[in-house]
């Protein structure tokens, strides 16, 4: 076979890989979890996180009055935005979910990141009132993972109360695939509307120059059932677009 007819072809299988639905798993997706790298300690912690927190708001300002502006320019209705005019409108809020993530992690208990971390590998087996997740495994390390979970923060309503209570996560590969296996996974998936509060939204997409996707779940019970909600989340995904993952990641 010539060489232009091994590009042609190469170029078919991933053109498929990424268009077309995803077949079954031939296995479950392996996962390794763990929480994502803390910032060093400051000398002055409440003054740095006020820092961080100006940031913070400095950005969602940034976006909220270009998303103004992109809606005079563009059009009220997001839904009838091109997709290049979606794109411009997400690296900006994205800039926004960036400065977040650091105020989360800088002020967040490491404590709370481990007990997430246990409730939703215990989500994954099975315990508790908590369905087995068919579709995803847990990896013991990084070397033998697909994907890899970094919990970065929580936040909400006190868990002795009902409301709103939120868990960010981000998304890497482990050792068993290549940092573009995550462009499998669509922009839109597994809401639209992803400035809202859906039970799962993402919130970062996968760039080459950004390797991670970043997802918010959310739940107004217990934190565990905010986990919960997160494994189930991330067993749609492996069901939806594993077979995808993994043909691009190989």
């Amino acid at each position: 076979m010539s060489k232009t007819a091994l590009a042609i072809s190469a170029l078919a299988v991933l053109t498929l890989a990424r268009t077309s639905p995803a077949a079954d798993l031939p296995q479950p997706l392996r996962v390794f979890f763990t929480t994502a790298p803390l910032p060093p300690p400051q000398a002055d912690p409440k003054a740095y996180a006020k820092k961080l927190e100006q940031e913070r708001d400095a950005a969602w300002a940034t976006y909220d009055n270009a998303f103004k502006e992109m809606k005079k320019k563009y059009g009220k209705d997001y839904e009838k935005w091109t997709a290049e005019q979606k794109d411009e409108a997400r690296l900006i809020y994205e800039k926004y979910v960036a400065k977040a993530m650091d105020y989360l992690l800088f002020t967040i208990k490491p404590k709370d990141l481990e007990d997430s971390l246990r409730d939703i590998k215990n989500s994954v087996v099975g315990k508790g009132l908590a369905g087995v997740k068919e579709n995803i495994a847990i990896a013991e390390d990084v070397k033998d993972a697909d994907l890899v979970l970094e919990a970065v923060g929580r936040f909400g309503v006190s868990k002795l109360m009902v409301g709103p209570k939120h868990f960010v996560f981000r998304f890497g590969v482990g050792g068993r695939l290549k940092p573009e296996a995550l462009s499998a996974i669509p922009r839109d998936w597994p809401r639209p509307t992803w400035w809202a509060d859906e039970k799962c939204s993402q919130y970062h997409y996968y760039r080459p120059e950004e390797p991670w996707i970043v997802f918010k779940a959310i739940d107004d019970q217990r934190w565990r059932d905010v986990m919960n909600t997160t494994s189930a989340c991330i067993n749609d995904l492996a069901k939806a677009h594993g077979a995808n993952i993994l043909a691009l990641g190989h």
